[in-house]
């Protein structure tokens, strides 16, 4: 049941949209990611940077998630406490991310003797990282209040401890969603090409009977040229044969 007087609402859908693009985009990047880390398991590269980036491959994953969540239950007070625990869950992998792989990339730069400081651009990134799921978590305990609920850091604890326990249900059901969505599509898609298909059909049959009216039309104007052109011969013989 949806509460429309939920204070942070707004604000928490806002979130919730920008982590799903932030979430999809990393997913993205994360195929490069991989590739980066074979090479570099290859290279002999340190361990921290090749957990720090399957870190972070998992923090857009669960940025992603974390953004439906936030984004479905917007006005659900009575969800606040799931946005919560997911927002947790991408501010712990982001950091840890960020955090080892910057370390291991001082190490790396430190090895080659390339003296770059990996400090200022850290703090950038983790500022960066943390800031939408912070604010998202800020509404979602907004909507929480606003319903009369416990938003004491013991009873928030407690509810988290509990939501905890069902996130598998929680990713399988958005599994169970995206393949749904995933089906209907393809059946569109299906339905499109049918249609296209018919059309085609349709269009290619005009053509062919469009063709074949043109060519009755051609024949028609090339028996009447025929006609006309052995009118005018025999007038032509007809009047040498009077002059004769």
């Amino acid at each position: 049941m949806e509460n429309y007087n939920a204070k942070g609402g707004t604000l928490l859908k806002i979130m919730g949209i920008i982590m799903i693009v932030g979430g999809a985009v990393g997913i993205i990047g994360s195929i490069i990611l991989i590739a980066a880390v074979a090479v570099l398991i290859s290279a002999g590269a340190p361990g921290g940077i090749i957990v720090g980036i399957i870190l972070s491959i998992l923090g857009s994953i669960a940025e992603l998630i974390a953004g439906i969540i936030c984004t479905k239950n917007a006005k659900r007070a009575d969800k606040a406490v799931k946005c919560m625990v997911w927002c947790i869950i991408v501010i712990v992998l982001q950091l840890l991310g960020t955090i080892i792989t910057a370390v291991g990339a001082g190490a790396i730069a430190n090895e080659y003797g390339a003296g770059v400081s990996t400090g200022g651009s850290t703090v950038i990134s983790i500022i960066l990282g943390l800031a939408v799921p912070v604010i998202a978590m800020i509404a979602a305990i907004m909507n929480k209040k606003s319903a009369g609920g416990d938003v004491s850091l013991a009873g928030l604890a407690g509810e988290m401890a509990s939501e905890v326990k069902n996130m598998d249900d929680d990713v399988v059901g958005l599994a169970k969603e995206a393949k749904d969505t995933a089906t209907d599509v393809a059946g569109d898609v299906k339905e499109f090409a049918d249609k296209a298909v018919d059309k085609a059909g349709d269009v290619v049959g005009d053509v062919k009977d469009k063709a074949a009216d043109v060519a009755g039309d051609v024949k028609e104007f090339a028996e009447n040229a025929k006609d006309k052109a052995t009118d005018v011969v025999e007038d032509v013989k007809d009047k040498f044969d009077g002059q004769n």
